[in-house]
């Protein structure tokens, strides 16, 4: 489509216009199916692993790994598996009837019960591969690692999708230590 843009006094002409694309966000499911949409031969897949857990009186657990990837020639009708990694979990996306190469993201590691945050996950297989970041120092509490997608948790749960969870002092409920689960995206 071609059209007209203008503002400020200024207008260009003949730029090619679209719509945004279509984003399908899975926030769960394991061996999970995605079929590919009709007219849909090329998706952006990315893939966000589980944040790390912090550790009690510890560091801070590492965000998730991060792979994005362009997946061109594909068949409509044809299906993807996905997996979402809950929290301390890789996230991937696998041939289902179409075949491609499993694009994966790790999940983030613990913090140590010293004051070591845990190291941030990879990804692999993507056009872009990202690691997450490692998890903080303790230092009365610390921080979790960032994903991708955002921040960890300070004093507590993870974040943003794939965040490291940040630690806790002594005593305090070892749940709210959990980093937060991947997510996986389809953009087409």
């Amino acid at each position: 489509v071609t059209g007209t843009i203008s503002g400020n006094g200024a207008a260009l002409s003949g730029v090619a216009t679209s719509s945004i694309p279509t984003m399908d966000v899975k926030t769960s499911g394991t061996n999970a199916t995605f079929t590919i949409p009709a007219g849909v031969t090329k998706i952006r897949v990315t893939v966000v692993g589980g944040g790390g857990r912090g550790a009690e009186d510890g560091g801070g657990g590492g965000g998730g790994g991060t792979a994005i990837a362009v997946l061109a020639n594909l068949t409509p009708g044809n299906t993807l598996l996905y997996t979402v990694g809950g929290p301390a979990a890789a996230s991937n996306v696998t041939s289902g009837t179409q075949t491609i190469t499993t694009i994966s993201a790790s999940a983030g590691s613990a913090g140590t019960s010293g004051s070591i945050g845990g190291s941030g996950g990879i990804g692999s297989n993507g056009n872009l591969n990202i690691q997450g970041q490692a998890g903080g120092s303790y230092s009365g509490y610390a921080s979790g690692g960032s994903s991708f997608l955002g921040g960890g948790g300070s004093n507590g749960l993870g974040g943003a999708y794939g965040g490291g969870g940040g630690s806790n002092s002594n005593g305090a409920n070892p749940a709210s230590r959990d980093g937060a689960a991947g997510v996986v995206i389809f953009e087409y």
